[in-house]
C-alpha cells in the first residue's frame, strides 16, 4: 500500500494536494493537467491524481548526476 494512501486513507488526492505533498507549484500542476500531461480522474468540477502513478510519472524527470 502507498504511503500517502496509509497516512490519509485516500487513493486519489486533489491537485492542490499534490502541490503541497510534493511541492511543485499548483499552476504546473494545472497546466500538466490541461495539457494532458497527467493521468488524472475529474469528478465534478475537481480534478484528482493517483499518488504511486503520479509518482511513476515525475521519474521521468529524473536526471543522472552527471549535469555534462
Amino acid at each position: 500500500m502507498f504511503e500517502f494512501e496509509r497516512k490519509t486513507g485516500k487513493k486519489l488526492i486533489t491537485l492542490k494536494e499534490a502541490s503541497e505533498v510534493y511541492s511543485i507549484s499548483i499552476n504546473t500542476l494545472y497546466k500538466w493537467s490541461s495539457q494532458g500531461k497527467l493521468g488524472k480522474y475529474k469528478i465534478g468540477k475537481r480534478v484528482y491524481i493517483s499518488p504511486p502513478e503520479f509518482e511513476d510519472w515525475l521519474e521521468n524527470f529524473h536526471l543522472d548526476s552527471a549535469w555534462d
